[in-house]
């Protein structure tokens, strides 16, 4: 159909795949066999099938735009959120990291500078832990307030 093989290649191969097309000599492609439509038959239905494939390709592919809605968090659900988990677990990572920043650049010695790295992990290992019950907090909150 794409035009890659000449026509009677294709019945060719046609006929070694289906045993009642003929090859383009008119006879079957195994010893004895007898093919059951004639090969004007097969042309014909070939350029059938060309053209009804010609007919239903798109000549022109028109891009339409999709509006998609951005999520939006009502403000009296950021609220309740905001007031409830307050931000802990992210400001030991801050300062954690903050410190261990600023005592490395100011040559304190490497004690220090992994204390400071330890606060920042367990910063981060309580932003962890608290991470499920914030997401399971906002859903009863969202609920709360939207009814």
């Amino acid at each position: 159909m794409a035009g890659r093989l000449k026509l009677d290649t294709l019945i060719a191969n046609l006929a070694m795949e289906w045993v009642s097309i003929p090859k383009p000599n008119g006879k079957g492609h195994y010893e004895g066999q007898h093919a059951g439509v004639s090969v004007s038959m097969v042309k014909s239905a070939l350029a059938e099938v060309a053209k009804r494939h010609a007919q239903g390709q798109p000549k022109v592919v028109e891009k339409v735009p999709v509006t998609v809605e951005t999520p939006v968090v009502p403000v009296a659900v950021d609220k309740a959120v905001k007031k409830q988990t307050n931000g802990w677990g992210w400001s030991g990572v801050g300062l954690g990291t903050v410190g261990t920043v600023l005592t490395a650049i100011a040559g304190w010695s490497w004690q220090t500078v992994a204390l400071f790295a330890g606060i920042a992990m367990i910063g981060c290992l309580v932003a962890l832990v608290i991470g499920p019950w914030i997401v399971h907090r906002v859903n009863a909150i969202r609920t709360a307030v939207e009814g």
